[in-house]
């Protein structure tokens, strides 16, 4: 999914809760517009991240994250 579509999502989820009004969720878009963001393809393997989680857990067995 790409990024504009998660801010618009993001935007009408608030919309809809009424947690900002139409005019905030404007200058939030026209904000995101004027500001560049340049995405970047991140290379890592969801196994990796999974095991390195875990491998957190056992070595503080007493915090949990979830």
């Amino acid at each position: 999914m790409s990024l504009p579509r998660e801010v618009g999502d993001a935007l009408t989820a608030f919309l809809k809760r009424c947690k900002i009004d139409m005019d905030q969720a404007k200058n939030a878009l026209e904000s995101c517009h004027r500001n560049p963001i340049r995405l970047a393809e991140i290379d890592l393997v969801m196994d990796e991240i999974l095991e390195a989680i875990r491998k957190g857990r056992e070595r503080d067995p007493g915090s949990s994250a979830a």
